[in-house]
């Protein structure tokens, strides 16, 4: 207790230092966790899925890199050929609307095999799973609810079994409840029975990509040897059925990286690559505290050596400064944790990973034992070499000669320790790094936000529609319904305008199709050219603001009875009539291998519009066919462009839904302008996150830099003083200072920008329209990091200089 004191004591005596060391700790402890509070959070944490890390994700990728569902030809053929998984289950993602009693609900749904739960090992909260017999075309429908579903619609009644519930116009009895947090395939809140038999199916019918496939691996077995024998078995396929196969190849990732949303397996390098950005952080921090240290232990050797000679014990002294360095720990671990706690809720809201299942999982705490226990054995860390390194330094050197020899010196000054200025330089050279980084990661934020997307984005509101088969079966009600909707919604006050098309732009899924041009070479099935397919009503590319290039637009007078016809982009143009300089009145169609597609007439050619989330790097060829003519979906958007605030109007559209049909769901209801929120979110958070930590980083090494040379002005009062009293100017002690601490500076930023090589390369494919060696975020970088180490040199050198002579000639 009286160490304690004492160290309290001598911490209050020295404030600056003091809070430049706790400061330090704080922020490398507390970026570190939080970082790595995330990183387990996302990667890490245990899942809803029995031995998770055993189940694998197969999935088509066509021509090699575009990734697919898998189809049930390949599920044919990998349940009778495969060597490396032992058990498949197989599903396929619904929507249901919920009916009956309270208002109607749309559901995130999908039809499952009953091999489906067992292979991921679920273990029903209530009830019983899906059975072979319930898996057979023509019996009874039967539906699992999710946990949260039975809680908020149902409030946990425990007679929700047996219960039959009106699903899509069809009543299913509820025969489970799955447990709490379990969600797969994609946010999940009901089961049906897949129901199908693959074998009493044509050819065409199974070659889909339409399928959410997993398999339980055998023992010893890795992903790469799974993925080895999907290549194989694709390419035996390719063989027996090469007109509805060739192009596509099988392919295998573990299951919690298609949770996380992350089919390329971007994510995982992509958080390694931040955990680095945050080891640099903690890396200066380390470097700043050492050099405090170290420092101030210099300053203490004339009281040890005093100390020593009067007797006092080794173990006495080492005591002593193990004290300190505890105390410093605890305070500064303490203030970091809780840091921590604050930064890792920030960065889990700000972060743009929506995953695609397990969301109870990763919306819950990331705050657990482990983190937290990493947490506090690095504080303790800290604190013993906090303890041990000034202790070791100062017994090392202490003795009366020594304290004899500095009564007569001045101090060495920053110059004479190697360690102190060779650790500034590192963490310096850090915090380039940090800066380096973020510079690209803004500027390529900055670029993609101010990308024309070819459409407009004010007083734009969406919602989604699913009109189910059982209610409406054909083409003329559909027709009928959405014509009655679009009148009321045109009807309503500030209503300038509303539409329908299948896919808003840039919206988390895209709807694709395969054409033909009239008179082109018949293609290669796995040449087929792909455009973005959306069907639209004739109002709905003015209603999005899309510009007119050439022809005209969709109108009223094409309905079904009508010449077909089609509006292309402008990138569509390009590859279909490459050199045309117009292409009004060519003919293209939509390719099917099982079916004869009527050719559509070219009547307009408009901007290129980034309809295509995954691909908004490039211009994909996109096509507008008018609704009316051509339907083949029941999944349908609602656009409205009002002159008033588009937020206010989701409600009322609801209410112009129920008023046509009281029992259909509406979900989605989102502005154009809150969609491509979500859409540049992951830039806008990287962009953050490296700014964060740069911000730290470059905070870190002012501050070391600061303390440094503030703590050698302590140290040099004697010769400051002799060198003023000698004749020396304010100004040449300003100077002198300055210098020392501008020379450090421009070590470690030559040292930094050098290691900026490999950090560019390594970024080379996530910044957008930013040359990796950008002039500005360059000029930036040194520009800002020069003028922080001004600030911190010249800070302790103007107290430097205005020491009185008399007091520092006294002062030893």
């Amino acid at each position: 207790m009286t160490n304690l004191k004492q160290s309290l004591r001598s911490f209050l005596r020295n404030p600056t230092w003091t809070a430049a060391a706790l400061l330090c700790l704080t922020l490398g402890i507390g970026a570190s966790t939080s970082v790595f509070s995330v990183i387990n959070n996302l990667l890490l944490r245990p899942l809803p899925v029995r031995d998770i890390d055993s189940v694998a994700y197969i999935l088509s990728l066509r021509e090699g890199f575009d990734p697919y569902g898998a189809s049930l030809l390949e599920y044919e053929a990998y349940l009778g050929s495969s060597d490396t998984v032992e058990q498949l289950g197989l599903g396929q993602q619904r929507g249901f609307n919920l009916t009956g009693d309270g208002d109607p609900q749309r559901l995130s749904g999908a039809a499952v095999s009953h091999g489906y739960l067992e292979v991921l090992g679920i273990e029903p909260a209530r009830g019983r799973l899906i059975t072979a017999a319930d898996d057979q075309p023509g019996a009874e429908a039967v539906a699992l609810i999710g946990y949260s579903l039975w809680q908020s619609r149902f409030g946990g009644d425990e007679g929700v079994l047996g219960r039959s519930l009106r699903i899509n116009d069809r009543p299913h009895e509820v025969i489970g409840v799955l447990p709490q947090g379990f969600d797969l395939p994609s946010r999940t809140e009901m089961w049906t029975p897949l129901a199908i038999q693959p074998s009493s199916m044509t050819p065409e019918e199974k070659s889909g990509h339409a399928y959410y496939l997993v398999g339980r691996l055998r023992p010893s077995v890795t992903m790469e040897q799974v993925r080895s024998e999907l290549r194989s078995i694709t390419e035996r396929l390719h063989q027996d059925r090469p007109r509805l196969t060739r192009g596509w190849f099988g392919h295998a990732i573990p299951l919690r990286q298609q949770i996380t949303g992350d089919l390329e397996g971007y994510l995982r390098p992509a958080l390694w690559a931040v955990a680095a950005a945050c080891l640099f952080v903690l890396l200066i921090a380390c470097a700043n505290v050492a050099n405090l240290l170290l420092a101030r232990s210099r300053k203490r050797l004339p009281e040890v050596a005093l100390r020593s000679a009067l007797g006092a014990r080794r173990s006495k002294v080492l005591g002593q400064f193990l004290s300190e360095g505890l105390l410093l720990a605890l305070v500064g671990g303490g203030a970091g944790i809780a840091l921590a706690y604050l930064l890792t809720g920030w960065l889990l809201e700000m972060s743009p990973v929506q995953s695609r299942a397990a969301t109870e999982v990763f919306q819950s705490s990331p705050f657990d034992w482990r983190v937290t226990a990493a947490a506090l054995a690095l504080t303790a860390l800290t604190g013993l070499a906090a303890g041990l390194l000034p202790a070791r330094r100062a017994l090392g050197r202490a003795n009366v000669s020594d304290l004899l020899q500095r009564r007569g010196k001045a101090g060495a000054g920053q110059g004479s320790d190697r360690m102190l200025s060779g650790l500034l330089v590192v963490q310096i050279a850090f915090a380039v790094l940090l800066l380096s980084g973020a510079g690209l990661m803004v500027r390529s934020f900055q670029a993609l936000s101010s990308v024309d997307f070819g459409f407009q984005l004010d007083n734009r509101l969406s919602l989604e529609l699913s009109l189910p088969e059982a209610r409406y079966p054909d083409f003329d009600s559909r027709k009928a319904f959405l014509r009655q909707l679009l009148q009321k919604a045109e009807s309503l006050p500030g209503v300038l305008s509303a539409d329908i098309t299948n896919n808003i732009p840039l919206d988390d899924g895209t709807w694709d199709a395969g054409f033909r041009v009239e008179g082109a070479p018949e293609p290669d099935p796995s040449q087929i050219p792909i455009t973005a397919h959306r069907l639209v009503s004739p109002g709905y590319l003015q209603t999005i603001g899309v510009k007119l290039l050439e022809g005209r637009l969709l109108r009223e007078g094409d309905r079904e009875e009508s010449r077909p016809v089609v509006v292309v982009s402008r990138e569509f143009a390009r590859r279909a009539w490459p050199g045309q300089e117009s292409v009004l009145g060519r003919r293209v169609r939509i390719f099917s291998p099982d079916e004869e597609n009527p050719w559509m007439t070219v009547v307009g050619v408009v901007e290129d519009v980034k309809e295509d989330r995954p691909n908004f790097r490039i211009d994909r060829p996109v096509w507008y066919i008018p609704y009316w003519q051509r339907e083949n979906q029941s999944n349908i958007d609602l656009v409205v462009h009002s002159r008033l605030a588009p937020q206010a109007l989701g409600g009322t559209l609801r209410q112009a839904v129920w008023e046509i049909d009281p029992d259909q769901p509406v979900s989605k209801v989102i502005t154009f302008e809150e969609n491509i929120e979500s859409f540049l979110g992951p830039e806008r958070f990287s962009a953050l996150l490296m700014g964060f930590f740069a911000l730290g980083g470059l905070a870190l090494a002012a501050i070391g830099l600061y303390g440094v040379l503030s703590y050698s002005v302590g140290q040099r009062r004697q010769e400051i003083g002799v060198r003023l009293a000698l004749g020396a100017s304010p100004v040449a002690i300003v100077r002198q200072f300055l210098r020392e601490g501008m020379t450090t500076t421009l070590l470690g930023l030559l040292l930094g920008l050098a290691s900026s090589t490999v950090l560019a390369g390594a970024l080379a494919g996530t910044v957008y329209g930013v040359e990796l060696w950008d002039l500005t975020s360059t000029g930036l970088v040194i520009g800002v990091l020069l003028a922080c180490a001004a600030l911190a040199a010249w800070l302790p050198a103007r107290r430097a200089s205005r020491l009185d002579p008399t007091l520092a000639l006294r002062a030893e």
